[in-house]
């Protein structure tokens, strides 16, 4: 199935930006003239409230689908659809395949950054990531008024805003998870080593706790170090209430491409695409039974 290359045919719109505040709401009263800034406040609002909750609570990570392929016979980087959420909490659709020719991108647009190597057939080898972006365009042109004041003239407007996920190719290896938030947590859960003094004290008491008082004491000091580790938590320098202020791209696979001498990928096990160093929610639900289920076991 062909899709439309992202360098050749694909027109980028630029960025929309809309109205988000999550914290400031409309107070309705009867009789209430509402404008353009009061809609744009109801709308702020809303939107703010739902990316809070998902920056916040849940954090970047693909939802569903979003696969990564090489398609070695068309030169292609293919991103396949699905839904993710970005640092932002913002909510990324990819509603078609969307492709990058990787050749071609080699060819005109790769980043002065980017390691080559050369391959023993006289082609070369380089190693890129892929994320998932957002992107918003302006849509739907309606008639309206100019000005506000004075003559009075028609124009034309955009009414709609599409928001998507857009794929760029960044070079170099996908960047290592980490720092993990949650420190004490991990620690606790003998997910990290022990390097906090209160982590240790918490191990101890609970190793030298009655068998019976064990599961209650770790929940007390689950209590504790979550209290800790949430104190520690605040937005990067810049972001307004975001977790980051960068894009908040979301990563969603690592390539490893080798070119022959004429710029056409090589379909062998020199070009490989690794789609598991992502970030995936797992449903609510689906946590539920995987932790019943080791409880039964226990």
């Amino acid at each position: 199935m062909a899709c439309p290359d992202l360098i050749t045919s694909d027109d980028r719109c630029g960025d929309v930006a809309l109205p988000v505040n999550p914290f400031v709401a409309n107070r309705y009263h009867f009789g209430m003239l509402l404008g353009v800034a009061d809609l744009e406040t109801e709308q702020a609002y809303h939107r703010g409230k739902s990316w809070l909750h998902n920056a916040w609570l849940h954090g970047p990570g693909v939802v569903w689908g979003l696969r990564v392929e090489v398609r070695a016979d068309h030169d292609e980087v293919v991103v396949h659809p699905g839904l993710a959420l970005d640092a932002h909490g913002r909510e990324l659709r990819v509603a078609d395949q969307m492709c990058v020719n990787i050749a071609e991108w080699f060819a005109t647009r790769r980043p002065d950054d980017l390691e080559v190597d050369d391959a023993p057939d006289g082609g070369v080898q380089f190693i890129v990531h892929v994320e998932l972006c957002h992107d918003s365009c302006l849509d739907r042109p309606v008639p309206s008024v100019a000005e506000p004041c004075g003559d009075a003239s028609f124009d034309t407007a955009y009414s709609r805003s599409i928001e998507r996920g857009l794929p760029r190719i960044v070079a170099g290896p996908a960047p290592g998870a980490g720092p993990f938030p949650y420190p004490r947590l991990r620690q606790l859960a003998g997910q990290e080593p022990v390097t906090d003094d209160l982590v240790t004290t918490a191990l101890d008491e609970i190793a030298a706790a009655d068998a019976a008082d064990g599961a209650a004491l770790r929940e007390v000091w689950f209590q504790r170090l979550a209290a800790e580790d949430t104190m520690d938590l605040e937005p990067e320098e810049g972001a307004a209430w975001s977790p980051e202020a960068d894009d908040g791209c979301v990563l969603l696979a690592e390539l490893q491409i080798h070119l022959d001498p004429d710029g056409g990928v090589v379909d062998d096990e020199s070009t490989t695409v690794d789609n598991w160093v992502r970030s995936s929610h797992v449903r609510t639900r689906t946590i539920q039974e995987l932790l019943c289920h080791a409880r039964g076991e226990e």
